[in-house]
């Protein structure tokens, strides 16, 4: 082999080499790119019923970007974690998710593309963790539901927010870190209705089998403390067994601000059937034999 063509070889396995680390990969559910540094979540199923939760990391690498369209079509999900790992959202990123009733943009992100959730028909509000990004047009949040609404809550002092151009939706400023909930998972059981962040108020029935259950609240920043049933809980973690009585039980989760003032209370009844068992577990004689031997 000359030299020539050693050299041609070693150019064409490093371009190869690119060529592989760029190519398209599986997670989960989450179509990525691998960027060498970073990934970008390129992809996921339209038809998955079940809500979203971003991965922060891929393979040890940050996932830094949403890909454009990535998520178009989802209509499942009445809930998208983004991490605060993500510093762009691409073109139309979350358009149709007709699912999604409220997004949170963490301070991360810095852009975000033209009609990244547009036609998300019953989406509520948008909440932005940060100072508002450049936005790639006027048409973010186009065709979104009467009385969408865009909160930006102000961290620091003292600064400044200037509004960009919502298509005509209210903008709202809100001094202060919230106080509340990014989601509310159980253990056993289905919430009714499904969760919201403007929603404090939940149900479930469970079977008389389910003698106890766990719930787990994410807060919307990690700077919020939150317990339930007065016991401290970490955020995106399950709480202890709580023991639930034949009929309702309430269990109380809240949230408390950065600044220890401001508080959400997300309260929950839990109703456990009454057992539908109507044999013995034994059966005795003072005197004499069973025949035959109790079952």
């Amino acid at each position: 082999m000359t030299t020539l063509t050693r050299a041609f070889c070693a150019v064409l396995a490093a371009l190869c080499g690119m060529v592989s680390s760029l190519s398209a990969a599986k997670f989960g559910n989450f179509d990525y790119i691998d960027n060498g540094t970073s990934i970008t979540i390129t992809g996921y199923p339209t038809d998955l019923v079940q809500d979203i939760v971003i991965p922060s990391t891929i393979n040890g690498k940050p996932v830094t970007s949403i890909g454009a369209s990535a998520f178009s079509g989802c209509n499942g999900p009445n809930s998208i974690q983004i991490p605060s790992s993500v510093t762009s959202i691409g073109n139309s990123a979350f358009s149709g998710c007709n699912g999604l009733t409220s997004v949170t943009i963490p301070s991360s992100v810095t852009s975000i593309g033209d009609y990244a959730f547009a036609g998300c028909s019953i989406l509520k509000s948008a909440r932005f963790m940060g100072h508002a990004p450049s936005m790639g047009g006027p048409s973010v949040f186009y065709s979104t539901r009467s009385g969408f609404a865009v909160y930006y809550f102000n961290f620091n002092a003292g600064t400044s927010f200037t509004s960009p151009f919502w298509h005509g939706y209210a903008s709202v400023s809100v001094s202060g870190a919230p106080a509340d909930l990014a989601n509310l998972t159980l253990g056993s059981g289905t919430l009714s209705p499904v969760f919201d962040q403007a929603t404090t108020t939940y149900s479930v029935s469970v079977l008389h089998a389910v003698s106890s259950i766990t719930v787990t609240p994410t807060t919307l920043t990690d700077v919020a403390s939150v317990s339930v049933n007065e016991s401290p809980v970490t955020s995106g973690s399950a709480s202890g067994a709580i023991p639930l009585n034949v009929g309702s039980n309430t269990i109380t989760t809240v949230v408390t601000a950065q600044d220890g003032t401001t508080i959400a209370t997300y309260t929950l009844t839990v109703t456990r059937a009454p057992s539908a068992v109507s044999t013995l577990s034994g059966l005795a004689l003072s005197s004499g034999t069973l025949s035959p031997t109790f079952a």
